[in-house]
């Protein structure tokens, strides 16, 4: 009895079991198939969410190939158009230059053959005067005899050729020669020192002034400074020797005039700081009251010594800080109005000196 008892207690714990584990398989089962769903789902809509990032990426894609493309073709175009305009203009400028070196060489050409043509025509005129001497000499040295006939004439002696090309070379004269008188000092040696430039290019001035024949070209002049250039200033001389010899392409010279060396030659020697402070000082400075007008033109000049004005700048210099008494003088004396500058910057010292000089003779006058 206790054995059938126990058996259907095993029997119903089993059953118990049975149907939970069946419960359980149940509730698995519909799990399972939720989770199915969920998956198909999620599946679904990835593979959607993927066709449209695949979708926008091509059309992403698409727009910046369309843009580069565009880019590139606009850049093209601009660079086509930019080197067709410099192409253009860079024939223009050869051109230019080609027609400027042919007329520099028709124009070197022409006054060469006009120097060659004048130097044939003094030299037949000069070979005909001497030809003219020659038949008067003869004709005073063997006269004809007024009464004899043609058959009693005196037979002239052949002509002298030996004496009459000796007569022909004493007649003309020798060619004139560059003399270069000797009691002219030769300025001293420069090296590079900006403090000696002014005194350097005086002394030069000094040479050049009294001997117009022996300095007469720029080529001349430019190679009297180079002889007495040492150190790093014959260094920059050699270097820039060509410059005063025609190129023998183009056939320019950029030394031309004197000037056009000294240009070069300043912008590379001069205390640019020394030159800064004169100009700085020459707008500074004024007439101070009951100084003579010398005074203060003696110190303008001094500063423009460095500043080298031109005289438009200068005569604003000088004007604008006068007395009101010269400066009304001036304007009074001056029809034309003071803004009109003298040619030269000497003229606009001088132009001021005698102003000023008159104005203080007239309140000296007074007291």
């Amino acid at each position: 009895m206790s054995q059938a008892t126990e058996l259907k207690k095993q029997q119903d714990a089993q059953n118990v079991i049975y149907e939970a584990a069946r419960t359980l398989y149940e509730e698995l089962k519909v799990l399972r198939q939720q989770v199915k769903a969920e998956l198909e789902l999620l599946q679904a809509e990835t593979t959607f969410q993927s066709e449209k990032v695949t979708t926008l990426t091509e059309c992403i894609a698409d727009t910046l190939t369309k843009q580069w493309e565009g880019m590139t073709d606009l850049l093209k175009t601009e660079t086509t158009s930019i080197a067709e305009a410099a192409s253009k203009e860079f024939k223009e400028v050869n051109d230019q230059l080609v027609q400027l070196h042919e007329w520099t060489k028709k124009k070197i050409e022409q006054e060469t053959q006009d120097q060659i043509n004048s130097d044939t025509t003094i030299k037949e005129a000069g070979e005909a005067a001497l030809k003219n001497i020659a038949s008067l000499k003869r004709k005073l040295r063997d006269p004809e005899d007024p009464l004899s006939t043609a058959s009693t004439k005196r037979q002239r002696p052949p002509p002298d050729t030996t004496r009459h090309s000796r007569q022909q070379s004493e007649n003309s004269s020798p060619p004139l020669t560059k003399k270069k008188p000797w009691n002219v000092p030769q300025p001293d040696k420069y090296d590079r020192s900006s403090a000696k430039l002014k005194a350097f290019l005086n002394d030069v001035a000094t040479v050049f002034e009294p001997m117009p024949v022996t300095y007469e070209t720029a080529n001349d002049r430019i190679l009297c400074v180079g002889a007495v250039l040492t150190d790093s200033a014959k260094t920059w001389y050699l270097a820039n020797e060509q410059k005063r010899k025609p190129d023998p392409l183009s056939g320019w010279t950029v030394w031309v005039t004197y000037k056009d060396f000294l240009k070069d030659f300043i912008a590379i020697y001069e205390n640019t700081n020394e030159v800064r402070e004169a100009k700085r000082n020459l707008q500074m400075e004024y007439q101070k009251s009951g100084k003579r007008i010398k005074d203060y033109v003696s110190r303008i000049r001094t500063y423009n010594m460095l500043a080298t004005l031109p005289q438009e700048q200068l005569w604003e210099c000088l004007i604008t800080v006068l007395q009101v008494d010269i400066r009304e003088y001036m304007k009074h004396v001056n029809k034309d109005s003071l803004d009109l500058a003298p040619a030269s910057p000497e003229m606009c010292f001088q132009a001021i000196i005698n102003a000023g000089i008159d104005i203080e003779n007239e309140k000296q006058h007074e007291q």
